[in-house]
């Protein structure tokens, strides 16, 4: 696995295929996890064909398990195999969507890779099954803030009521960060800008907070607001090369929008 995903990681996509074609007829071979790998490894080949063959292998293995199905959608959608990423959501609908702990599996993976379209059809099911929405909103909002969509994501987070279930109060905290987040990619003001800092300032956070944060804000056009939580996020990481590569990348930036705001003499 590790192999693969350095040959991945490099842009050797197709390196990664062969290696795991090798590995597939070795003694002990895990082939459930071989073939888990192969589907992704192929999809960043390009080789969409293959990729499909290989997710009906993978999902012929656990025929039962809602959540190699999942994994097949997911792989879809991320190829752009829109109407075959749609047919096996019916498919998963038909076979799993009795149960709302399925639904919910799959709602956060669409949220996160911001297939809105297929996350509406979940919520859907989940409505007219009397499912609780909470998990589908929340995922919502992410798949729209994955699309840089602020307003929606501000909007649709403004819809959610509080959660009765257990772990609301981390989801909560979640709301929290993400309405201020959202605030400041809405509005360059420095109200919104500095109730961000201040609250990620307030408590220690884990590092895909601030990672997310900082990635907001550049997307958004926040360069200064990005350096400052980085820089205050420096001292919970001090070693993490990501945000020190970060902090010269945002004053890169800042002070080429410098150089482009002053107007040359006529």
């Amino acid at each position: 696995e590790h192999r693969t995903l350095a040959l991945r990681a490099a842009g050797r996509a197709e390196e990664a295929v062969e290696f795991l074609a090798k590995q597939r007829e070795a003694p002990g071979a895990n082939l459930p996890l071989i073939l888990r790998l192969r589907v992704r490894a192929l999809r960043e080949a390009g080789q969409m064909d293959l990729m499909a063959g290989a997710i009906e292998e993978f999902q012929r293995l656990s025929p039962a398990d809602p959540g190699a199905r999942v994994y097949g959608i997911v792989q879809l959608a991320l190829a752009k195999r829109t109407e075959a990423a749609s047919l096996a959501l019916d498919d998963y609908l038909f076979r799993f969507g009795g149960n709302p702990g399925n639904l919910r599996m799959l709602a956060d993976p669409l949220g996160e890779i911001g297939v809105v379209t297929l996350l509406d059809r979940c919520e859907a099911a989940a409505a007219e099954r009397g499912d609780l929405l909470q998990p589908f909103q929340l995922a919502r909002v992410q798949a729209q803030w994955q699309q840089s969509d602020w307003a929606a994501a501000r909007e649709t987070l403004a819809k959610i009521a509080p959660s009765p279930v257990a772990g609301a109060v981390n989801t909560q905290v979640w709301r929290e960060w993400m309405g201020h987040l959202l605030d400041a990619a809405l509005s360059a003001g420095e109200v919104p800008q500095r109730s961000l800092v201040d609250f990620l300032r307030g408590r220690p956070w884990p590092f895909v907070i601030v990672s997310r944060s900082i990635e907001t804000l550049r997307r958004a056009g926040r360069l200064e607001t990005a350096e400052e939580v980085a820089l205050v996020a420096s001292a919970s990481f001090p070693d993490s090369e990501w945000l020190k590569i970060q902090i010269k990348e945002i004053r890169d930036d800042i002070a080429d929008e410098k150089k482009k705001a002053v107007k040359p003499p006529p």
